[in-house]
């Protein structure tokens, strides 16, 4: 055999590869693929009529700049294929800047910060601006929401009780006790002027 002749791919390829080495899978594609996976899974899950895909992230609308207040007239809950849903029903036809995110800890009056009780193992609070449940421009003030201050679905589901927990300076605030942590979604519509936060429900 000739020492000066090339070695042969079997004399140097102790790893069995024929002098190939294998490819590394592409991470930038594994994680797409993850990422596919959790967006379809996200989708899949939203019931039919929920108005957005749920989510445990805090929801918001800036409004729309006007500084007229509204005025809540009606809180309502309803119960549908998969979700539960809240309505917070105001006048006018502006559109207030609001919140909805999950409470992190007691959930307290505004103003005073007194803890309000809410049943319940996890809370949604909806923080709404510029709205009151009293029209203030009259004399005397006008009370324009009659309602309770606790709204206790029809039927026991995830949704146990929707509490008015106060307001104060322009700010009115809800409480969403339920009886789990859930994705939720919320939205502001028009005619009337509303707030509709669904949460998923079994």
């Amino acid at each position: 055999m000739d020492e000066f002749a090339a070695p042969t791919t079997a004399q140097h390829d102790p790893d069995g590869f024929g002098g190939r080495r294998p490819r590394r899978p592409r991470r930038g594609l594994a994680r797409l693929s993850v990422v596919l996976v959790a967006v379809f899974l996200l989708v899949a899950c939203r019931p039919f009529g929920m108005v957005g895909d749920p989510s445990f992230a805090p929801v918001s609308s800036p409004g729309d700049g006007l500084g007229t207040p509204e005025f809540l007239v009606d809180v309502r809950t309803g119960k549908h294929a998969g979700f539960e849903r809240v309505v917070l029903e105001l006048t006018g036809d502006r559109q207030p800047s609001w919140t909805v995110a999950y409470a992190e800890g007691p959930v307290r009056q505004p103003g005073s910060g007194d803890i309000v009780e809410v049943d319940g193992d996890a809370v949604l609070v909806v923080h709404v601006a510029k709205a009151s449940t009293v029209d203030r421009t009259t004399i005397p003030w006008t009370l324009v929401y009659p309602g309770p201050d606790r709204v206790v679905p029809a039927v026991a589901g995830v949704v146990t009780e929707v509490v008015l927990v106060g307001e104060f300076e322009g700010n009115l605030v809800w409480a969403i006790g339920l009886d789990q942590r859930v994705g939720f979604a919320a939205v502001q519509y028009d005619a009337p002027s509303r707030i509709v936060i669904d949460v998923l429900a079994s």
